[in-house]
């Protein structure tokens, strides 16, 4: 299921969105937060594990690219939504996943998410290739790379957009992964996800 975030100044806007996401997408995507103010998606955001972000480039007080500029770093793809091209170099520069004219319809968020798994897969694929050396596990934490054994690792935590890996007997490590890329490499060797 992917996990996406809604940010529009217009509630109907939202609204709409999440009935054609209702609709069509039921089996595919789940809209786990929508915010109508920006200054509130900043503040909120990282409390949720997100894949996508259809964030409106035209935002009150804080445009949909100076948003960006705010949240960064983060995990999630950004798909901008405007009623014109006027943000579109901005979004290109910002390396905004897709760029959205209102008005949003059914087959251009089908086209979104279809780009989106394509470029999921081979990312998780070579994201696997290179993260793992037989049984252990890369992991690029905020200030340091660390290889651990995955006999070692304990649990993992998701915080938001956010992993954190237990590991050995009291050590812990931040990666900026999402725990989804995580499970995709444990669940082969053994680690169930518990909810």
């Amino acid at each position: 299921m992917i996990k996406i975030a809604i940010i529009d100044e217009q509630k109907s806007q939202i609204e709409l969105f999440q009935l054609l996401v209702n609709e069509y997408f039921a089996n595919e995507i789940e809209v786990v937060c929508s915010f109508t103010n920006p200054k509130d998606a900043y503040k909120l955001i990282k409390n949720y594990s997100i894949d996508i972000l259809f964030c409106n480039a035209d935002l009150p007080e804080i445009n949909g690219l100076e948003l960006l500029d705010l949240l960064t770093p983060y995990s999630f793809k950004v798909i901008m939504l405007s009623h014109n091209e006027t943000y579109a170099l901005g979004a290109l520069k910002r390396h905004v996943f897709d760029y959205l004219i209102h008005p949003i319809n059914v087959l251009a968020i089908s086209e979104s998410i279809k780009k989106y798994k394509e470029v999921s897969k081979i990312s998780y694929k070579s994201a696997f290739i290179q993260d793992t050396f037989e049984d252990k596990l890369i992991v690029n934490g905020h200030e340091k790379v660390v290889v651990i054994s995955i006999k070692e690792i304990i649990r993992l935590e998701a915080s938001g957009a956010y992993t954190t890996i237990f590991y050995e007997t009291d050590k812990s490590l931040t990666s900026s992964k999402p725990i989804k890329f995580f499970e995709q490499i444990l669940e082969k060797k053994g680690f169930h996800k518990i909810q």
